[in-house]
């Protein structure tokens, strides 16, 4: 399987960045089989719960959005590679992003 390069990672907090690519990663490994044992649940839970977190206080919309922008494109990326979105269309995720929006 080759594997093209990663979307670059936002400018944002490098606390929540150092967990939320790699999670992202661990999710695509899991669906792609690279990586057995673990539990996707757990990993898209642990990103979703960071998101709302950080989504309840409104001055951190803009990082959130940077987040969830980012998260696109790694699904885009995940389908890229043969695998599946490694974030589901119904996460909470989108509505707290058409919330912010709206």
């Amino acid at each position: 399987m080759t594997i093209t390069k990663l979307p670059e990672k936002p400018q944002i907090s490098p606390d929540i960045l150092s967990d939320i690519p790699k999670s992202l990663l661990m999710v695509f490994k899991i669906q792609a089989k690279i990586d057995l044992g673990y539990n996707k649940a757990l990993f898209v839970s642990s990103i979703v719960n960071k998101i709302k977190t950080r989504a309840k206080n409104p001055s951190n919309n803009d990082e959130v959005l940077v987040l969830i922008d980012y998260i696109e494109k790694m699904n885009a990326w995940s389908k890229e590679n043969g695998s599946k979105d490694l974030i589901g269309s119904r996460s909470p995720i989108w509505k707290i992003r058409n919330g912010i929006k709206g």
